[in-house]
């Protein structure tokens, strides 16, 4: 942020934590103490600085330090599935980015025409995601304070993590 800020080479850092996914070992991702403690010091430095660089940390927001949670992007990490389609290079769709490596999830593409749009929301596998609601949650997030802000987080990183679409965010639940 420092390094960012000091040469104005950007309008807002973004911070995304790595999360295990797939083959990835766990000794890869940093421990959520030493996650917060980098998170901590980024925001005091934020707080220190001119604020001319906005600081946006990728988080849930029960992680997100209380000494910027009422900045611009205080309020952490809002998913906004199923808001938004994602599209990738090839042209599948899916209903989030992460889903694009699912194959169970990706069987709509641009390129054979069509209404897109309705075939994606009639893949019969969309159809449990589509029921995500902080009533369904499990784990910390069923009974966490933020939850009707996040919705539990990234329901796509708990479902590679756990096979569970409604299992807590896991970056919450190492928290």
């Amino acid at each position: 942020y420092e390094y960012v800020h000091d040469n104005n080479l950007a309008d807002v850092f973004s911070v995304i934590p790595v999360q295990k996914l797939g083959r990835a070992d766990q000794s890869d991702v940093l421990p959520v103490t030493d996650l917060q403690a980098v998170l901590h010091k980024l925001a005091c430095y934020y707080i220190r600085s001119d604020k001319t660089v906005a600081l946006n940390i990728m988080v849930p927001p029960a992680i997100v330090p209380k000494e910027i949670a009422d900045t611009e992007f205080g309020k952490g990490y809002i998913c906004e599935f199923p808001y938004s389609i994602a599209i990738d290079a090839i042209g599948n769709c899916a209903l989030c980015d992460g889903l694009l490596n699912l194959p169970e999830f990706k069987s709509i593409n641009l390129r054979n025409g069509g209404n897109y749009c309705d075939k994606l929301f009639q893949i019969p596998s969309t159809d449990k995601w589509l029921k995500t609601s902080p009533t369904v949650l499990e784990g910390v997030c069923s009974r966490c304070c933020f939850v009707d802000l996040c919705c539990g987080g990234c329901r796509v990183d708990s479902y590679l993590n756990t096979d569970k679409i409604f299992a807590s965010d896991p970056l919450c639940q190492r928290y």
